[in-house]
């Protein structure tokens, strides 16, 4: 196992959002009580944010992913680049279906923008838990096909053209 310096560990408390280690849009629903944002109408109760209907006596508040879209402000980048032109349209709608299902389930992981060209699409995202499960979604269906590289506030998937793991998009090799 490899031993964490003293160095790095202060090199890992110096990336931290805000001076409690906290992400500031989140700082926002620590309310007692039920909260509704008064864009979405997710319901914020006991800690969850959910999509059901709000109590009469709820407080009007703006959700945190509600704040980032507004603000223009990802918590989480997801660019991925080198997809051939022929699975980009593919790819982009497994983004929106997974997305989409992820929203679904967590109000506050929600896709915020989807913009492509020829060389790169880029993701953005309200957290960085739909970052995961959008990689963990694209490693599955296009196995050994994207190299990738996690970060703190984004993450880099690099297609592979010459992988020959066998997945379900991945090239066929000759034998």
């Amino acid at each position: 196992m490899r031993k964490i310096s003293s160095n790095r560990i202060s090199g890992l408390r110096g990336r931290r959002v805000s001076g409690n280690g906290l992400d500031p849009y989140m700082d926002a629903h620590k309310k007692e009580g039920v909260s509704v944002c008064t864009t979405c109408r997710a319901v914020h109760e006991r800690g969850k944010w959910r999509w059901t209907d709000a109590p009469k006596d709820s407080q009007p508040m703006v959700c945190p992913a509600c704040r980032r879209v507004e603000d223009h402000c990802p918590a989480h980048l997801l660019r991925i680049d080198g997809v051939p032109q022929e699975q980009q349209h593919e790819l982009v709608a497994m983004i929106h279906h997974a997305a989409d299902e992820e929203a679904r389930l967590h109000p506050i992981e929600r896709l915020m923008w989807l913009r492509e060209d020829k060389e790169r699409i880029e993701v953005a995202l309200t957290g960085a838990h739909i970052a995961r499960r959008l990689r963990a979604a694209i490693a599955r269906s296009w196995r050994g096909s994207f190299a990738s590289k996690l970060g703190v506030e984004h993450t880099e998937l690099r297609w592979k053209p010459e992988s020959k793991r066998g997945g379900k998009h991945a090239e066929p090799t000759d034998s």
